[in-house]
């Protein structure tokens, strides 16, 4: 499965008035996208693949992108206990 689509605004499925249970496979590759992308930030200190317009921006970056790991850690502990 693939996801090469971004954007900022959240979008909530519903079936049946009640929302679609998450999927295990799918908080597993965007928890992998996220690590990936950490990977790659962090690797910019030292002359990696991505490199932040200023140190500031790439800092915000990188907040943001630890907080969506852990955010989709914890979905994948909720979704493996079958908790929503």
């Amino acid at each position: 499965m693939r996801c090469d689509a971004a954007h900022t605004s959240p979008v909530y499925i519903y079936r049946g008035g009640k929302p679609i249970p998450a999927n295990a496979t799918c908080v597993r590759m965007l928890l992998d996208r996220v690590d990936r992308l950490l990977a790659a930030l962090t690797a910019s200190d030292t002359g990696g693949k991505m490199q932040a317009e200023s140190i500031e921006l790439r800092d915000k970056t990188l907040k943001y992108c630890r907080e969506a790991r852990e955010f989709y850690v914890s979905k994948l502990a909720r979704v493996e206990k079958g908790v929503r």
